[in-house]
C-alpha cells in the first residue's frame, strides 16, 4: 500500500476545503491498512465554523480502551488540544461535531491485526448538532425527537433525555438478588480465569468505563444496588477522579458487540469512603485501601429489565461462614490471552485471610476484607475486574453482594498476574459498610 502524505513520518496533512473524505491507507484499493503506522490529518475551517465528521465505514482491531489500532479525534483552539473520542472495532459511531474550527485526526495501527480501515466524510458547519431542527441531541450524540424529552422512556439509551426531568424513569423496583435468567452454578470449564457467564445471568454487573473510548473503555467493574446507585472500588475513580470522564454500562455481555439490552448512564456525583464527595476527592484523592469503596449516584435511574437488576445488600455486620461458595464476575484480562470481551464468572470460596491473603506488610489480615480463592485452580479474577462484585447465594435463595474487588492480583511491573496458585484474593467487605452506604445515599440525594 502506497502511504499518503498524512502517514509519512513526522507529517500532517492539512485539509482546508469545505467538505471532503478521509480514508485509511489502502481503503480505496480494497486493501487492509499496513501495520505499525501513524497518520495525522488536520482539518481547518474559517473562524466561525465547526467541523462535522460522519463515519461511513470503520473496521479496526478491537481492544478494550482501543489499545491496539485506534482512531483519535481531537479539537484544537490555539495551542490547546482536547481529546473528543477514540474509536476502534467495527461499530459505526454517531457523528462527531467539534466545538472549535480545527479538528485533528490521528490513526495508529499496531502489529497484530489489520482490518479494512475507515472512510470518514467531513464538512464545515455552523450548527453545533447533527440533528434536524425538530430533534434534540443526546449526550451519546444520538438524535431523538423533541417530543421524547421527559416522557419517562429512555430513548437515548443513556438516560440523558430523562436526566433533568421532574418525572423519573419508571423504576418498578420490588426485588433484588433474584435474576430472571438464572446463572450457571455448576462446575467451571477450564477457561483461564473462569468460565463464560450465561448472558444476562448477573444483571447487577456494571462496566465502569472511560467515556472517550468507543466501543469499550472498560476500566473497572461495579454492582448495581438500586436503580440509581452503584457500588465500586475507590481506587477505580482515583486516577481520573473527574466524574465527567466516566460512563457506566448496564446489561452488557460482550464489550464489543452490543446486544440491545444495554443501558448507559453517567455519574451525577459520588462519595469515596468515608466522606469525600467527588469534587473534594478530585482535589485531594485520599483513600484507604483497607476501605476501598466508592458509591456512585447515576445521572438518572436505570430501567429495571430482565438483564438489569439490583443485587441485595447483606445485613450490617453479618459474616460469611468460612468455605462459603460465592461467585466473582467480570471482563478482566485472561492470563496470556488478552481480553476475550465476554463476561466471565468464577466460583470461589471464602478462606482464612491469615492463611492465604496476608501479605508481608500486614501484621494480621484486616477484618474489613474478605479473602477468597478458587481452590487449587490457577484461575483468579484479573485486571479489569477491580471494583467488581463478589456475590453469594444465601439461605433465602437470593444473591447478596458480599465483596467489591480490591486487591485482586499479585501485581508486577508489566501488569497483574492472575490466579497465582496457592494465593487468595482480597475483596472489600460490604457487610461492614451497609450503614455507611445508606447514610452516603442520603448525602448524595441532598447534594
Amino acid at each position: 500500500v502506497l502511504l499518503p502524505k498524512a502517514c509519512q513520518p513526522g507529517e500532517t496533512e492539512e485539509l482546508t476545503s469545505y467538505a471532503g473524505f478521509i480514508y485509511s491507507p489502502g481503503f480505496l484499493e480494497n486493501k487492509s491498512y499496513p501495520e505499525g503506522i501513524e497518520c495525522r490529518w488536520m482539518i481547518k475551517s474559517q473562524a466561525d465554523y465547526q467541523i462535522h465528521l460522519k463515519f461511513n465505514s470503520i473496521d479496526l482491531d478491537e481492544m478494550t480502551g482501543c489499545k491496539g489500532d485506534a482512531l483519535k479525534i481531537s479539537e484544537r483552539a490555539g495551542e490547546r488540544q482536547t481529546l473528543l473520542s477514540v474509536f476502534c472495532g467495527n461499530h459505526i459511531p454517531n457523528d462527531v461535531i467539534t466545538n472549535t474550527n480545527v479538528a485533528v485526526i490521528v490513526f495508529r495501527s499496531d502489529y497484530v491485526y489489520s482490518g479494512r480501515g475507515f472512510n470518514i466524510s467531513y464538512r464545515f458547519t455552523t450548527r453545533s448538532t447533527p440533528c434536524s431542527y425538530d430533534q434534540v441531541q443526546c449526550v451519546n450524540r444520538k438524535c431523538i425527537p423533541y417530543t421524547a424529552l421527559c416522557n419517562g422512556v429512555d430513548e437515548c439509551g443513556d438516560g440523558s433525555d430523562e436526566s433533568n426531568c421532574r418525572r423519573p424513569i419508571s423504576t418498578n423496583i420490588s426485588t433484588c438478588g433474584t435474576p430472571p435468567i438464572a446463572p450457571i452454578e455448576s462446575g467451571s470449564e477450564r477457561v483461564v480465569g473462569g468460565q463464560y457467564a450465561l448472558e444476562g445471568s448477573w444483571p447487577w454487573q456494571v462496566s465502569l468505563q472511560i467515556r472517550h473510548f468507543e466501543p469499550s473503555g472498560h476500566t473497572c467493574g461495579g454492582a448495581l444496588i438500586s436503580p440509581e446507585y452503584v457500588l465500586t472500588a475507590a481506587h477505580c475513580v482515583k486516577d481520573l477522579r473527574i466524574k465527567s470522564f466516566f460512563k457506566l454500562v448496564f446489561g452488557r455481555y460482550s464489550q464489543f458487540k452490543p446486544n440491545g439490552n444495554e443501558q448507559v448512564r453517567y455519574i451525577k456525583n459520588y462519595i469515596v469512603y468515608p466522606n469525600l464527595i467527588d469534587y473534594k476527592f478530585a482535589r485531594l484523592p485520599l483513600m484507604d485501601m483497607d476501605n476501598d469503596f466508592a458509591l456512585i449516584r447515576l445521572s438518572s435511574p436505570v430501567r429495571i429489565t430482565d438483564q438489569v437488576q439490583p443485587i441485595c445488600l447483606p445485613p450490617q455486620g453479618s459474616e460469611l461462614p468460612l468455605h462459603s461458595k460465592c461467585f466473582a464476575t467480570g471482563w478482566g484480562a485472561t492470563k496470556g490471552t488478552g481480553s476475550s470481551g465476554l463476561l466471565k464468572q468464577l466460583d470461589v470460596y471464602v478462606e482464612n485471610g491469615n492463611d492465604l491473603c496476608k501479605t508481608s506488610l500486614m501484621e494480621s489480615y484486616p477484618n474489613t476484607k474478605i479473602c477468597i480463592s478458587s481452590r487449587n485452580r490457577a484461575a483468579g479474577v484479573c485486571s479489569g475486574d477491580s471494583g467488581g462484585p463478589l456475590v453469594c447465594k444465601e439461605n433465602d435463595g437470593k444473591w447478596y453482594l458480599r465483596g467489591i474487588a480490591s486487591h485482586t492480583s499479585i501485581g508486577t511491573s508489566v501488569g497483574p498476574v492472575c490466579g497465582v496458585f496457592g494465593f487468595g484474593e482480597s475483596y472489600a467487605k460490604v457487610s461492614l459498610k451497609v450503614n455507611w452506604i445508606e447514610a452516603a445515599m442520603k448525602v448524595l440525594n441532598s447534594v
